[in-house]
């Protein structure tokens, strides 16, 4: 006889792949029902065999996905409906929503491994991105979350990414943000009165600014980053000049954890959390040879700030500004280097404008 349960899940469980993670566990228990975003959070409902049931909450508990995180769980035994197969429903709003929204997610490994594979239809696109990672927070405008309820509603998906949000077993599973060249934003660089679209042409030139000590805006999900070499005296102090920001520090933002182990003490807390949630880590400089920071990026003691990388376009764009007289790497990708700059960056104000520009 078949057994019936509600399950009612509370946290940072919208925009972490909680939908896809709870399809593919009920069909793997063989569990008919189906699953919402709430207001709330996440609501499921599951019907079949009670050892099946129990399988699911248990490994629900365990395995959840990387990015979630469950705060509270309700589980309420019910009648059951005789639901055939296990869908994913659209999300419901009745009153005021209290979920939690996940943070910005850094690049994963496969998506990196697409974004420098020539074979791949987004090699090279920056605004790469699945279930595992890309923009969250940033981008949503309200709740639940959906892709109409993020400022990627003004990119409707083309037939190659739809196939892939409503294919389960891809890792693009009702993923919100996703996007391609054919159909996703773009990108364009503006140096003084002119504009270039897009192209390599425009990462290139935009690496020769930096190489060349020149200070660059580069937009990152929710604001812009004030770039700068922070090994230039002249460029550091442009920038503090600019920003009228005589003593606080400066961000060094980095590629991974490699080049930020050579740059400061780093303990495995820290670790987490730096490259799980993008964000900045205040830690203890270690004085290794070779890694002379330029002083006026963080006057007033021996500290450094480390942040992680925002969006895959800087990884592409910061390839490129490397030189053989650098020895450390940081904003680094696979592309024919030796080694590469460090990077100061200063936030500017937040903005709550799409993930990019319009084409």
């Amino acid at each position: 006889m078949a057994s019936a349960c509600s399950i009612r899940v509370r946290g940072v469980v919208q925009g972490v792949g909680f939908r896809p993670f709870v399809y593919r566990l009920a069909r793997a228990n063989t569990l008919g029902g189906w699953v919402l975003n709430g207001e709330e959070g996440v609501e499921i409902y599951l019907e079949g065999a009670e050892q099946g049931l129990q399988a699911f909450v248990r490994q629900m508990k365990m395995q959840p996905p990387p990015a979630a995180r469950i705060a509270e769980m309700e589980v309420q035994e019910v009648a059951p409906l005789g639901v055939n197969g296990f869908t994913i429903r659209e999300s419901h709003r009745r009153m005021r929503p209290t979920v939690r929204i996940s943070p910005d997610l850094p690049v994963c490994e496969d998506c990196l491994e697409e974004l420098f594979d020539p074979r791949n239809r987004r090699h090279g696109y920056p605004y790469i991105n699945c279930t595992n990672c890309g923009p969250r927070y940033t981008v949503v405008l309200g709740l639940p979350y959906d892709r109409g309820n993020t400022t990627m509603k003004d990119w409707p998906l083309d037939d190659y990414c739809a196939e892939e949000f409503r294919d389960a077993g891809n890792r693009r599973f009702h993923a919100q943000p996703v996007a391609c060249p054919a159909c996703g934003p773009g990108y364009y660089l503006q140096p003084q009165e002119k504009t270039l679209p897009g192209t390599d042409s425009a990462i290139h030139h935009a690496a020769d600014l930096l190489n060349a000590g020149k200070i660059v805006a580069v937009k990152g999900l929710g604001g812009y980053h004030l770039a700068c070499d922070a090994r230039n005296p002249a460029a550091v102090a442009a920038l503090r000049e600019r920003k009228y920001r005589k003593e606080k520090p400066f961000a060094v933002m980095a590629r991974g954890l490699d080049e930020v182990r050579r740059l400061v003490e780093l303990s495995s807390k820290s670790e987490a959390l730096v490259f799980q949630y993008l964000a900045s880590l205040h830690a203890k400089t270690y004085h290794s040879p070779g890694f002379r920071l330029e002083h006026h990026s963080h006057r007033g003691g021996q500290h450094l700030w480390i942040s992680a990388l925002d969006t895959h376009f800087a990884r592409e764009l910061t390839s490129l500004s490397e030189g053989e007289h650098h020895a450390a790497n940081i904003f680094t990708t696979n592309l024919d280097c030796k080694a590469g700059h460090l990077w100061l960056l200063a936030a500017t104000r937040f903005c709550r404008q799409p993930v990019t520009a319009r084409k």
